[in-house]
């Protein structure tokens, strides 16, 4: 008796673009793979849907061809992996992929090292920081006028890998950055945090100009990273 043993060989939805600009880079990695390319959002037939086994959302499909992406991966019957493109996983689409039982998977702050690295050089950067949930880094800078602030933020978004970015005005500042609060709790009360000096005048906690009065208006600006190694 002969055993038959089928193997299927996995099949990519992705980008027209995706695959012109590096379908060569997927071929290198995986010569067998079958690729069934989304053009301008186009339906496809139900035969390449019951083909697909993995979907690809690459940056390229933001904003625009999103919801054309993500409609044709919910009606793969047979797709078993899912990259994305985001941190987040919050999009309902997402999630109904993940309650499938897809393998959902990202590339987050894949490219965040080399974008961080970018904007440190910017001089109305005053601080960059690493963070959690769908945006890779949080970068606050402060400009003297909302044209310069235009300018700065167009300059941010055009580097590699930045897929998107969103912008908070500071208005008021309630509490002031302070650390003496903690320490003292930190210390739990054996040693006493006195005031500090500044030119011999004694300073209280709260009243240190913050860098933000001294050199104007400051942004809270969100910059999210392209999660494609090597974009």
């Amino acid at each position: 008796m002969a055993t038959v043993v089928a193997v299927m060989r996995d099949v990519l939805l992705c980008s027209d673009r995706f695959w012109e600009e590096r379908g060569d880079d997927v071929l290198a990695i995986d010569p067998t793979i079958e690729v069934v390319r989304l053009i301008d959002g186009e339906r496809l037939s139900p035969d390449d849907l019951e083909r697909i086994t993995i979907a690809f959302f690459t940056p390229d499909l933001f904003p625009n061809g999103m919801r054309a992406f993500l409609g044709t991966s919910l009606r793969c019957p047979n797709l078993q992996w899912f990259q994305g493109s985001f941190a987040g996983v919050d999009n309902a689409a997402f999630q109904t992929l993940i309650e499938r039982g897809i393998t959902f998977t990202t590339g987050s702050g894949a490219t965040a090292p080399a974008i961080a690295e970018a904007v440190t050089r910017i001089p109305q950067v005053l601080e960059v920081h690493t963070v959690t949930g769908r945006e890779d880094l949080l970068v606050r800078v402060a400009t003297a006028t909302q044209p310069e602030l235009l300018t700065l933020i167009e300059q941010i978004v055009r580097f590699a890998g930045v897929i998107h970015s969103t912008t908070w005005l500071t208005l008021t500042n309630p509490l002031p950055h302070r650390t003496v609060p903690a320490l003292a709790e930190a210390l739990d009360g054996d040693h006493q945090v006195g005031s500090e000096a500044r030119d011999g005048l004694p300073i209280g906690v709260g009243q240190w100009p913050t860098l933000v009065e001294a050199i104007g208006e400051a942004t809270e600006y969100h910059v999210v990273s392209a999660h494609i190694t090597g974009t």
